[in-house]
């Protein structure tokens, strides 16, 4: 991770004070339910509802086979979360949400602080060269120029 300059951190994090709603609402649209369902076989699954319901869920929909075939589910139940496990999960969720996020914008940041790095590398290269250049050409120059003069002066 490079260190990125303070100007640049600063526009990461009001990036971030700006997309953050946003981001974190969309996050937890697509990963929080506040159902789950359960489907099994009949001896199965009548177990596993009243182990749901002993814990506090309630039914909110169900669904049957009208006919019962041989190695499909014959119920699905959907049950309602618990209001705390629902929270919690959001909780997870917004952390998470706010990590990636801020690591998305601190990414795109490096990148493109290392791209202006390299940019100015290379500019600061070809100047240098340049410079280099002219430098070997005007010595040259002058050492035609003394030819020159002393080609004369004889």
């Amino acid at each position: 991770m490079t260190k990125l300059p303070a100007a640049l951190m600063r526009e990461v994090k009001a990036e971030f004070k700006a997309q953050r709603e946003s981001y974190i609402s969309g996050h937890i649209e697509a990963h929080l339910s506040d159902v789950f369902s359960i489907s099994d076989f009949y001896p199965v699954i009548l177990t596993k509802l009243q182990t749901a319901i002993l814990d506090g869920y309630t039914v909110a929909d169900f669904d049957r086979q009208p006919f019962y075939n041989a190695g499909e589910p014959a119920i699905r139940i959907v049950l309602n979360r618990k209001q705390g496990e629902i929270e919690a999960d959001r909780a997870t969720l917004t952390a998470e949400a706010e990590a990636q996020l801020m690591a998305s914008l601190t990414a795109q940041a490096e990148e493109y602080y290392a791209q202006a790095v390299a940019e100015e590398e290379r500019r600061q290269r070809a100047e240098a060269a340049a410079q280099a250049a002219a430098a070997a050409e005007a010595q040259t120059f002058a050492s035609r120029l003394r030819v020159a003069l002393s080609d004369s002066a004889k």
